[in-house]
This record gives structure tokens, C-alpha cells and sequence, in this order.
């Protein structure tokens, strides 16, 4: 999932465009699912609304099917703006995994954990480039030099400016249109969004 750096990234970005009258409320809902996934693996699945997960999945099936859109929207409200943050994190985790995540590299045999030394490599871009800071404090994440393995800079600010324009009640709406195709309509609208980024 994207690393807290990224998600704050995306939370400073979302309130550029989108009415947020309580922003630090917004930000403790950006932080919130995380924050509960410190308590265990169980509470980390109930609060992202994770698909089970067998054996015989792929990587890129057992990744995206970390947070289910349908059950998330089907038990949840987005009306305040706590939940409003909360939301924005689950679609950024979700369309990180499903859409954005480059799977290709890591079966041509990179580790998978190579995406948490590159979090560390993009963490300084993400503080200068969007003011990535904990409640008005320096960025307590750590720093690696170095160029990052799996994804580019640009990738991820395109990725942040990607989220940043999310519509969540068209989101919602979409969502729960249909129980069966929802990753389709999911694939469609990430697309038609990159298409907006990538012509800037």
C-alpha cells in the first residue's frame, strides 16, 4: 500500500480540489485504517475490507484484493470529513494495487520489498514537493538516498495527482452499481483519470 508519506501526499493535493471544512479531522481519516493495522493482520483485513485470500492466487490477485470497494461501500458512510479521509485512503490502496502497482517487475524477480526501501527513497520528494508533514511537524519517516527500483518519482506525484481528483460519491455510486463488475467500471474510471494526468 502506499506508504503514509504518499497518502498524506494525496490528502494535501484532494484538499486543494475538493470542500474539506475540517482538515485535520480529514487527515486522522487519512491515517486512521493504518493506524488500526498496527493492532494485527486481523484488524488491519476488517479495516480495509480485505478479500480472503488462498494459496493459489497470484501476487497481483492476493494485492488487490487488499481492500474490497463493494463491502467497504455497502457498510460505510462518507459524510463527514473524517470519513471523507478514511475513504480517500482505501481508494488510494486500492487503485495502488489493482491499477499502479508495477507486478511485472517484481516476477521478473526484484523483491517485493523493494517497494519499502523505495518509500524511503521518494519520502524527501514527497516533503518538498507537496509539504508532507505529521500535524505541523517534520516528517518523521525515514530517508534513503538513491533512486528508486520498481517506480519513478513522477510516477508517484502522477499516481498522488491521480487520486487527488477521485469524485468519492461518484465513486460510491459506481461501486455499488454492480456487485459483479464494479473492478471493471474501477479499471475504466483510473484509466480515464491517468489519460487527464498524463496530457498535463
Amino acid at each position: 500500500m502506499p506508504s503514509l508519506a504518499v497518502h498524506m501526499a494525496i490528502a494535501i493535493e484532494y484538499m486543494k480540489k475538493h470542500k474539506i471544512k475540517d482538515e485535520k479531522a480529514f487527515m486522522d481519516g487519512i491515517k486512521e485504517p493504518d493506524y488500526i493495522a498496527l493492532a494485527g493482520q486481523e484488524e488491519k483485513e476488517k479495516a480495509h475490507y480485505s478479500d480472503p485470500r488462498t494459496n493459489d492466487m497470484t501476487t497481483k490477485q492476493k494485492m488487490s484484493g487488499k481492500v474490497n470497494l463493494f463491502n467497504y461501500f455497502s457498510k460505510s458512510e462518507i459524510k463527514t470529513d473524517f470519513q471523507k479521509g478514511y475513504c480517500l485512503h482505501l481508494l488510494s490502496d486500492y487503485f495502488y494495487f489493482a491499477h499502479f502497482f508495477p507486478y511485472k517487475k517484481i516476477e521478473s524477480g526484484i523483491p517485493f520489498e523493494t517497494v519499502y526501501d523505495d518509500y524511503e527513497k521518494i519520502a524527501h520528494a514527497m516533503e518538498e514537493k507537496y509539504g508532507v508533514n505529521n500535524n505541523g511537524t517534520p516528517w518523521e519517516g525515514k530517508y534513503q538516498e538513491g533512486t528508486p527500483t520498481l517506480f519513478s518519482v513522477e510516477e508517484i506525484c502522477n499516481f498522488v495527482e491521480i487520486c487527488s481528483m477521485l469524485d468519492l460519491e461518484k465513486i460510491k455510486k459506481i461501486t455499488l452499481s454492480s456487485k459483479e463488475d464494479w473492478r471493471e467500471k474501477m479499471q475504466k474510471e483510473y484509466v480515464d483519470l491517468q489519460k487527464n494526468v498524463l496530457k498535463k
